[in-house]
């Protein structure tokens, strides 16, 4: 029998951007395109993605994820999932998240198809399915 996985969400939390503490361990940059898409993205579409975060001893919160989503606009009020992790686990995720995210493939048709489908005239986000489309075809070599 396995062990169950064990749920850290403890609630979703409402909070100035700005109020937020960024970890000061986050390796993450962030390139002008990628904040170019993702203002572009909050103009067409909106907030739509919560960030990641955990309660320090005084009550604030600490990033993990949406480092870039905090930045944008600190008097935005942002939507923060808080877990009930440690310091010693905050820092486990903020290592393994995004590489995580990474390993994930593409399928080419079902991305080319998906990008079809989206109307849109952001050059940004445009630009953003160039790059994805060209990952998944250095990935497919890779394999």
């Amino acid at each position: 029998m396995t062990k169950p996985v064990r749920d850290r969400i403890v609630r979703h939390q409402k909070v100035r951007a700005g109020d937020l503490v960024p970890h000061e361990l986050n390796p993450r940059t962030h390139p002008h395109g990628q904040r170019r898409a993702l203002l572009e993205l909050y103009r067409e579409v909106g907030f739509a993605r919560s960030l990641l975060g955990y309660e320090l001893p005084d009550g604030r919160l600490k990033l993990i994820d949406g480092h870039l989503r905090q930045q944008m606009d600190p008097e935005m009020e942002v939507d923060v999932e808080v877990l009930d992790v440690t310091d010693a686990e905050a820092r486990a995720l903020l290592l393994a998240i995004d590489p995580l995210a990474q390993l994930a493939g593409y399928q080419a048709q079902t991305l080319a198809e998906l990008r079809a489908t989206v109307e849109g005239d952001s050059a940004a986000i445009k630009s953003l399915w160039e790059i994805l489309l060209e990952a998944s075809r250095k990935t497919r070599q890779a394999v």
